[in-house]
């Protein structure tokens, strides 16, 4: 985890000198250029989340937050005395959701045209209670929670279209790291808990439409 961090900051840093050093002379030329302060809209992206999304501009840096949790429920909600735990029922319920942040720092600005190497990270929540019948005398419920940590770095390109609509696209690198939990609650009192945990790190894309003002 801390090699992964520290890897992706590295790429930050240079990706941000990089972009500097570069487009220097080409902002120059072009005059400055100053950011809305306000981005708000829809998103995706695998380092930093997904729907929901409001960015405030410090020019040249920018925060980014993400945001989206959906909570389901359904099911007739009749208990059953022979799990160990009264409180699970059949119920069929479960939550789905992210939150997550970036660090963007505008190296290149024009009407058109902006360019960012960017930093962020999103915590991911997929929790699913699920009771299931196999037969009508053998049931069992079966409990499974997922987290998703995601940190990442890339660079960005953001489009300005018209006065209020901007499009960005970004492409970068993501460590991720996701723990499981699952239980099966048993008919017969069986109790079966399974824990495991995924690690990667690859490439990463996202994109956007905001409202600017």
């Amino acid at each position: 985890m801390k090699k992964a961090a520290l890897v992706l900051v590295l790429i930050f840093c240079s990706m941000s000198l990089l972009a500097q050093s570069n487009l220097m002379t080409s902002s120059s030329k072009s005059g400055e250029i100053a950011l809305a302060p306000n981005r708000i809209g829809v998103s995706g992206s695998m380092i930093s989340g997904y729907v929901l999304s409001y960015q405030r501009n410090f020019d040249p840096w920018a925060v980014k937050f993400t945001g989206f949790y959906y909570y389901f429920k359904d099911g007739t909600g009749t208990k059953n005395s022979n799990l160990p735990n009264p409180l699970y029922n059949y119920d069929h319920q479960g939550s789905y959701g992210s939150f997550g942040v970036e660090i963007k720092y505008y190296a290149f600005k024009s009407k058109y045209v902006n360019l960012y190497p960017l930093m962020g990270g999103s915590y991911w929540i997929n929790d699913d209670n699920s009771p299931t019948y196999i037969y009508p005398s053998s049931q069992y419920l079966v409990q499974s929670k997922n987290r998703t940590f995601n940190l990442g770095a890339g660079v960005g390109l953001e489009l300005i279209a018209g006065k209020y609509i901007a499009f960005n696209f970004d492409v970068g690198f993501v460590y991720s790291n996701t723990q499981q939990t699952k239980d099966e609650y048993q008919q017969n009192n069986v109790y079966k808990p399974v824990d495991t945990e995924g690690i990667s790190f690859g490439p990463a894309v996202g994109g956007g439409i905001n409202f600017v003002w």
